[in-house]
């Protein structure tokens, strides 16, 4: 009855009236003031929600133009699991492609940039410390430190690692083109995200040029454990940089980086057994700045 009465346009359904009403406060709140907001952020949204973020973005932008003659639109964030996750996993190339993404998100909602996230320093880690052996992720071993219960990764010779980097950044074909093979991603035994980073690099791009909006990089900054799934390793700061300089060539206007803050367990009984499980962003527990990262660097300098 709620999205009948917001959504019927009937001038003599009071419901509707007093709706408007409402709406119109909270453009008015959001947008008329000197410090008011630039944009309204969304994540974590399915295929579902798309019909809902183009009315709240479209109305948005009607009333806080009329209002205070501003502009301002949603920004969501696309990340992988956007559309594939309403098809069969073998059917992904049909709808994670540029195409089909610009006709059936960007424009339904209105889009005035794109967001894309990729975080590409996956990790496996499930095993009881030490971790190092059990994952597919890796380190140079010349860091300060290579071995502590935060260091989610393999240790090995810098020639072998900056093999590994571009390999995992570069990879074709990647997990959503045309001829890869790989396995659905989510399973605990699943492998490195190879190339889904220019994957996504690629495809910002493409949206960015073919509708004329900026495109904005998700960039991944935190170290993200559960003890009985795939998780993140903590980027070093050198692999920070190089993915935030990288991902300027690629025509991005913008970083926002995922995450600033931490977190541990105890998490659910599934994934967390042992309430093993925690998240480290640029902040320490206490939410302190987190001047030592996993690795002995001053992360938050």
């Amino acid at each position: 009855m709620v999205a009948h009465n917001l959504l019927s346009n009937d001038l003599s359904n009071l419901e509707y009236l007093k709706y408007q009403k409402w709406l119109r406060w909270e453009a008015q709140d959001i947008s008329c003031y000197n410090e008011s907001a630039i944009k309204f952020y969304m994540e974590l949204f399915a295929f579902s929600n798309i019909p809902c973020m183009s009315y709240v973005s479209k109305k948005l932008d009607s009333i806080a133009y009329l209002t205070c003659g501003k502009n301002i639109t949603l920004t969501t964030l696309l990340g992988p699991t956007y559309m594939y996750m309403n098809v069969p996993w073998e059917e992904r190339f049909s709808v994670m492609n540029t195409g089909h993404v610009i006709r059936n998100y960007v424009e339904k909602v209105g889009l005035t940039d794109i967001l894309i996230a990729s975080y590409p320093f996956y990790t496996n880690k499930q095993d009881a410390i030490p971790y190092q052996n059990t994952t597919f992720a890796k380190i140079p071993n010349t860091l300060p430190r290579i071995d502590s219960s935060e260091v989610l990764a393999n240790a090995i010779s810098p020639s072998a690692f900056d093999d590994w980097l571009q390999d995992n950044l570069d990879h074709t074909p990647a997990y959503f083109e045309n001829g890869s093979s790989a396995g659905y991603p989510w399973d605990t035994n699943a492998y490195q995200w190879e190339g889904a980073f220019r994957w996504s690099m690629e495809m910002g791009d493409a949206i960015s040029k073919a509708k004329d909006i900026p495109f904005l990089y998700n960039g991944q900054s935190h170290l993200w454990y559960y003890a009985n799934s795939v998780s993140h390793k903590e980027p070093t700061n050198e692999e920070m940089e190089m993915i935030a300089n990288v991902s300027l060539t690629y025509g991005v206007r913008g970083l926002l980086y995922f995450f600033y803050g931490w977190w541990e367990g105890p998490g659910d009984i599934q994934n967390c057994p042992q309430g093993e499980c925690f998240g480290r962003g640029f902040a320490d527990p206490g939410n302190i700045p987190r001047t030592s990262n996993a690795y002995g660097q001053n992360k938050w300098k």
